[in-house]
């Protein structure tokens, strides 16, 4: 898994889904991803996606997408430079945080995790 992009969809054998997914193994251990899904960004903010995990991230990517217009697209975590960048975090809680005001787009985030040390 190290190094080959994730596809969407299951086409080739993942799939990707809201709901807990195993897709493949992480140096020995299930590797486990989910989507979830964040309405409104917070403008100079952090907003939790999702809390309470007991979980050991290996990886997190999003996408951002104005409401208005989806062709106006960020990858997640988005660094512009100045305040722009949108930080994904993981500490216990799935977090958004923004250095500017986000709030005229949504996400969607991928969590990538282990449930074993």
């Amino acid at each position: 898994m190290i190094g080959k992009p994730i596809p969407s969809g299951s086409s080739s054998g993942i799939t990707i889904s809201k709901s807990e997914t195993v897709v493949g193994t992480y140096l020995g251990k299930t590797l486990y991803a989910k989507v979830y899904t964040a309405t409104t960004l917070p403008n100079n903010d952090t907003l939790v996606v999702a809390s309470g995990f007991d979980y050991y991230p290996v990886f997190i990517i999003g996408i951002a997408y104005n409401k208005q217009d989806r062709k106006i697209t960020r990858t997640l975590p988005f660094a512009a430079g100045g305040t722009n960048d949108i930080r994904l975090d993981c500490q216990g809680d799935l977090r958004i945080i923004t250095f500017t005001d986000w709030s005229t787009y949504d996400a969607e985030i991928t969590l990538f995790y282990t449930k074993t040390a």
